[in-house]
Protein backbone atom coordinates (compact mmCIF):
# COMPACT_ATOMS: atom_id res chain seq x y z
CA UNK A 1 0.00 0.00 0.00
CA UNK A 2 1.33 3.39 -1.40
CA UNK A 3 1.62 6.29 1.17
CA UNK A 4 -1.03 8.17 -0.84
CA UNK A 5 -3.22 5.70 -0.52
CA UNK A 6 -2.95 5.40 3.47
CA UNK A 7 -3.41 9.43 3.20
CA UNK A 8 -6.26 9.34 1.47
CA UNK A 9 -7.90 7.25 3.48
CA UNK A 10 -7.28 8.79 6.46
CA UNK A 11 -8.43 12.19 4.97
CA UNK A 12 -11.87 10.54 4.38
CA UNK A 13 -12.22 9.02 7.83
CA UNK A 14 -13.81 11.95 9.56
CA UNK A 15 -16.25 12.57 6.59
CA UNK A 16 -17.03 8.52 5.98
CA UNK A 17 -17.60 7.91 9.65
CA UNK A 18 -20.85 8.90 9.76
CA UNK A 19 -21.45 9.77 6.04
CA UNK A 20 -24.83 9.13 3.94
CA UNK A 21 -23.46 9.37 0.55
CA UNK A 22 -19.82 8.40 0.67
CA UNK A 23 -19.65 5.31 -0.74
CA UNK A 24 -16.67 4.33 1.65
CA UNK A 25 -18.89 5.25 4.43
CA UNK A 26 -19.08 1.33 6.23
CA UNK A 27 -15.78 0.59 5.76
CA UNK A 28 -13.96 3.31 8.01
CA UNK A 29 -14.02 3.26 11.63
CA UNK A 30 -13.73 6.70 12.56
CA UNK A 31 -10.89 8.94 13.41
CA UNK A 32 -7.59 7.11 13.59
CA UNK A 33 -4.86 7.52 16.13
CA UNK A 34 -2.68 10.41 15.34
CA UNK A 35 -4.28 11.20 12.45
CA UNK A 36 -3.55 14.83 12.60
CA UNK A 37 -0.13 14.45 12.76
CA UNK A 38 0.15 12.67 10.02
CA UNK A 39 1.41 14.80 7.08
CA UNK A 40 0.35 14.50 3.70
CA UNK A 41 2.04 13.53 0.35
CA UNK A 42 2.03 16.83 -0.45
CA UNK A 43 4.16 17.75 2.88
CA UNK A 44 1.55 20.20 3.39
CA UNK A 45 -1.13 19.96 6.14
CA UNK A 46 -2.71 23.22 4.47
CA UNK A 47 -3.22 20.65 1.26
CA UNK A 48 -4.37 17.90 3.38
CA UNK A 49 -6.86 19.76 5.66
CA UNK A 50 -8.14 21.86 1.97
CA UNK A 51 -9.24 18.07 1.25
CA UNK A 52 -11.21 17.25 3.84
CA UNK A 53 -13.11 20.54 3.91
CA UNK A 54 -13.95 19.39 -0.14
CA UNK A 55 -15.23 16.30 1.25
CA UNK A 56 -17.47 17.81 4.12
CA UNK A 57 -18.44 20.34 1.21
CA UNK A 58 -19.94 17.19 -0.88
CA UNK A 59 -20.94 15.53 1.95
CA UNK A 60 -23.70 18.36 2.84
CA UNK A 61 -24.13 19.74 -0.89
CA UNK A 62 -27.95 19.66 -1.97
CA UNK A 63 -26.79 18.17 -5.29
CA UNK A 64 -24.91 15.87 -4.75
CA UNK A 65 -25.98 11.88 -4.48
CA UNK A 66 -22.77 9.99 -3.74
CA UNK A 67 -19.17 10.70 -3.46
CA UNK A 68 -15.63 8.97 -2.62
CA UNK A 69 -11.66 9.39 -3.25
CA UNK A 70 -10.83 9.06 -7.03
CA UNK A 71 -7.20 7.92 -5.55
CA UNK A 72 -7.81 4.97 -3.83
CA UNK A 73 -6.27 1.49 -5.36
CA UNK A 74 -8.13 -1.56 -6.38
CA UNK A 75 -6.54 -3.58 -3.94
CA UNK A 76 -7.55 -1.06 -0.97
CA UNK A 77 -10.68 -1.18 -2.02
CA UNK A 78 -10.88 -4.60 -1.94
CA UNK A 79 -9.13 -5.17 1.30
CA UNK A 80 -11.39 -2.52 3.34
CA UNK A 81 -14.63 -3.33 1.44
CA UNK A 82 -15.19 -0.42 -0.09
CA UNK A 83 -18.11 0.42 -2.48
CA UNK A 84 -16.83 1.51 -5.97
CA UNK A 85 -19.17 2.39 -8.84
CA UNK A 86 -16.77 3.93 -10.90
CA UNK A 87 -12.93 2.33 -11.32
CA UNK A 88 -10.62 3.14 -9.00
CA UNK A 89 -8.20 4.69 -9.00
CA UNK A 90 -10.03 6.77 -11.45
CA UNK A 91 -7.01 7.49 -13.80
CA UNK A 92 -6.94 10.76 -16.18
CA UNK A 93 -4.55 10.82 -18.10
CA UNK A 94 -2.81 14.01 -19.38
CA UNK A 95 0.58 15.90 -21.36
CA UNK A 96 2.92 18.01 -20.05
CA UNK A 97 5.77 18.81 -21.93
CA UNK A 98 5.16 16.85 -24.16
CA UNK A 99 5.06 13.36 -22.22
CA UNK A 100 1.97 11.29 -20.87
CA UNK A 101 0.91 11.57 -17.56
CA UNK A 102 -1.75 10.09 -14.84
CA UNK A 103 -3.77 12.15 -13.02
CA UNK A 104 -6.07 10.95 -9.79
CA UNK A 105 -8.45 13.59 -8.56
CA UNK A 106 -9.28 13.78 -4.54
CA UNK A 107 -12.98 13.12 -5.40
CA UNK A 108 -15.30 11.88 -8.07
CA UNK A 109 -19.29 11.29 -7.84
CA UNK A 110 -22.55 11.80 -8.98
CA UNK A 111 -25.14 14.59 -9.00
CA UNK A 112 -29.35 14.04 -8.12
CA UNK A 113 -29.46 14.92 -12.18
CA UNK A 114 -26.95 12.03 -12.89
CA UNK A 115 -24.07 14.21 -14.26
CA UNK A 116 -20.68 12.81 -13.39
CA UNK A 117 -18.48 14.57 -10.64
CA UNK A 118 -14.69 15.18 -10.50
CA UNK A 119 -13.76 17.35 -7.71
CA UNK A 120 -10.00 18.39 -6.76
CA UNK A 121 -9.01 20.77 -4.07
CA UNK A 122 -5.51 22.43 -3.10
CA UNK A 123 -4.16 25.77 -2.47
CA UNK A 124 -4.97 28.44 -5.16
CA UNK A 125 -1.31 29.77 -5.80
CA UNK A 126 -0.48 25.73 -6.69
CA UNK A 127 -3.56 25.23 -8.60
CA UNK A 128 -2.24 27.98 -10.93
CA UNK A 129 1.15 26.05 -12.01
CA UNK A 130 1.34 24.62 -15.52
CA UNK A 131 1.61 21.29 -14.57
CA UNK A 132 -1.85 21.68 -12.72
CA UNK A 133 -3.08 23.55 -14.74
CA UNK A 134 -2.50 20.61 -17.35
CA UNK A 135 -4.49 18.08 -15.07
CA UNK A 136 -7.45 20.60 -14.42
CA UNK A 137 -7.59 20.94 -18.32
CA UNK A 138 -7.29 16.97 -18.84
CA UNK A 139 -10.09 16.54 -16.28
CA UNK A 140 -12.30 19.48 -17.22
CA UNK A 141 -12.74 17.39 -20.88
CA UNK A 142 -13.58 14.04 -18.89
CA UNK A 143 -16.19 15.54 -16.83
CA UNK A 144 -17.52 17.18 -20.49
CA UNK A 145 -16.87 13.55 -22.66
CA UNK A 146 -19.74 12.33 -20.02
CA UNK A 147 -21.80 15.70 -19.52
CA UNK A 148 -20.68 15.94 -16.07
CA UNK A 149 -18.91 18.62 -13.90
CA UNK A 150 -15.34 19.77 -12.45
CA UNK A 151 -14.95 21.67 -9.44
CA UNK A 152 -12.61 22.88 -7.61
CA UNK A 153 -12.43 24.19 -4.47
CA UNK A 154 -8.93 26.28 -2.85
CA UNK A 155 -8.45 28.11 0.23
CA UNK A 156 -10.18 31.00 -1.48
CA UNK A 157 -13.27 29.00 -2.16
CA UNK A 158 -13.86 26.65 0.37
CA UNK A 159 -14.69 28.67 3.58
CA UNK A 160 -13.44 28.12 6.88
CA UNK A 161 -16.22 29.62 8.69
CA UNK A 162 -19.00 27.09 6.97
CA UNK A 163 -16.26 24.34 6.97
CA UNK A 164 -16.40 25.23 10.83
CA UNK A 165 -20.37 25.07 10.97
CA UNK A 166 -20.21 21.58 8.78
CA UNK A 167 -18.18 20.16 11.33
CA UNK A 168 -19.93 21.30 14.40
CA UNK A 169 -22.77 20.00 12.37
CA UNK A 170 -21.46 16.90 11.34
CA UNK A 171 -19.86 15.76 14.90
CA UNK A 172 -23.97 15.83 15.86
CA UNK A 173 -24.96 13.36 13.30
CA UNK A 174 -23.12 10.88 15.68
CA UNK A 175 -25.53 7.99 16.40
CA UNK A 176 -26.17 6.60 19.74
CA UNK A 177 -28.65 3.85 21.84
CA UNK A 178 -31.95 5.69 22.11
CA UNK A 179 -31.91 7.75 18.67
CA UNK A 180 -33.83 5.37 17.08
CA UNK A 181 -36.54 5.99 19.65
CA UNK A 182 -36.12 9.52 19.58
CA UNK A 183 -36.31 9.94 15.74
CA UNK A 184 -40.15 8.75 15.80
CA UNK A 185 -40.58 11.15 18.40
CA UNK A 186 -39.53 13.54 16.29
CA UNK A 187 -41.60 13.04 13.78
CA UNK A 188 -44.53 13.35 15.83
CA UNK A 189 -44.00 16.66 17.58
CA UNK A 190 -41.39 18.57 15.55
CA UNK A 191 -43.13 22.39 15.40
CA UNK A 192 -41.63 24.65 13.14
CA UNK A 193 -39.75 27.60 15.32
CA UNK A 194 -40.80 26.01 18.30
CA UNK A 195 -38.53 24.59 21.27
CA UNK A 196 -38.27 20.88 20.27
CA UNK A 197 -36.31 19.27 23.05
CA UNK A 198 -39.01 20.34 25.97
CA UNK A 199 -41.65 18.46 23.54
CA UNK A 200 -40.24 15.70 23.39
CA UNK A 201 -41.20 15.14 27.34
CA UNK A 202 -39.21 13.41 29.90
CA UNK A 203 -38.86 10.02 28.61
CA UNK A 204 -35.11 10.39 27.68
CA UNK A 205 -32.45 12.57 29.88
CA UNK A 206 -32.42 16.41 28.32
CA UNK A 207 -28.49 15.39 27.04
CA UNK A 208 -30.15 12.80 24.50
CA UNK A 209 -32.97 14.68 23.84
CA UNK A 210 -30.99 17.80 22.40
CA UNK A 211 -28.52 14.84 20.78
CA UNK A 212 -31.57 14.14 19.00
CA UNK A 213 -33.05 17.45 17.76
CA UNK A 214 -28.99 18.20 16.70
CA UNK A 215 -28.66 14.86 14.98
CA UNK A 216 -32.37 15.31 13.01
CA UNK A 217 -30.98 18.75 12.10
CA UNK A 218 -27.74 17.57 10.49
CA UNK A 219 -29.52 14.07 8.62
CA UNK A 220 -31.90 17.09 7.53
CA UNK A 221 -29.18 18.99 6.30
CA UNK A 222 -27.07 16.12 4.61
CA UNK A 223 -30.21 15.47 2.66
CA UNK A 224 -29.77 15.57 -0.98
CA UNK A 225 -32.64 18.02 -2.14
CA UNK A 226 -34.19 18.97 -5.70
CA UNK A 227 -33.35 22.75 -6.40
CA UNK A 228 -30.24 23.87 -7.70
CA UNK A 229 -27.36 25.62 -5.88
CA UNK A 230 -27.21 28.29 -7.72
CA UNK A 231 -23.48 29.69 -6.48
CA UNK A 232 -21.76 26.37 -7.20
CA UNK A 233 -20.95 25.22 -10.50
CA UNK A 234 -18.06 24.05 -12.99
CA UNK A 235 -15.19 26.11 -11.99
CA UNK A 236 -11.83 26.53 -13.25
CA UNK A 237 -8.68 26.80 -11.68
CA UNK A 238 -8.80 30.15 -9.04
CA UNK A 239 -12.59 30.50 -9.59
CA UNK A 240 -14.95 30.60 -6.62
CA UNK A 241 -17.42 27.71 -5.79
Amino acid sequence: MSKREVISCLSLACVTLISSRSPERASLGGFPAGKREILSLHGNRSVERLEEQLLLYLEYHPQVAWYGRGDISSTFASTYKIATPLPTPYTIDYLFEGKAHVYLPDAIGQLLDGRFLIAEAGLEQDKRRERNRAKAEAARKVAEQQAGVYWIGTEATLSRTRHANLVFLHARRQAFPAWSQLEEALQVVWPWGEALVERLGERWPQAEREAAVWKHCAESAATPVTCWWTSLRSHSPGSRL
